[in-house]
């Protein structure tokens, strides 16, 4: 697997720790997420989503590039021989 997929599965998965552990961090002993006021909450729920995506698009573009990487990879092989 070459290191640009490696580095974009490992950014993916970042972003989408670090968007749980932030929604976790938020909530109460009730388990409701607590925030200042209206806008914060929405703002914030509307960019977390955002980069929750991002994080998912990043994982998946990173499995198809090692994947068209391998191919690659493997025609010049028989290319050669």
């Amino acid at each position: 697997m070459p290191i640009s997929s490696i580095l974009l599965l490992v950014a993916g998965a970042a972003m989408i720790y670090l968007v749980r552990r932030r929604r976790f961090n938020r909530r109460n002993e009730a388990g409701v997420e607590m925030f200042d006021n209206y806008e914060k909450a929405f703002l914030t729920r509307i960019l977390e989503k955002i980069a929750t995506i991002i994080g998912f698009f990043l994982i998946l573009f990173a499995i198809v590039n090692g994947c068209v990487q391998s191919n690659l990879k493997k025609q010049q092989e028989r290319r050669l021989q």
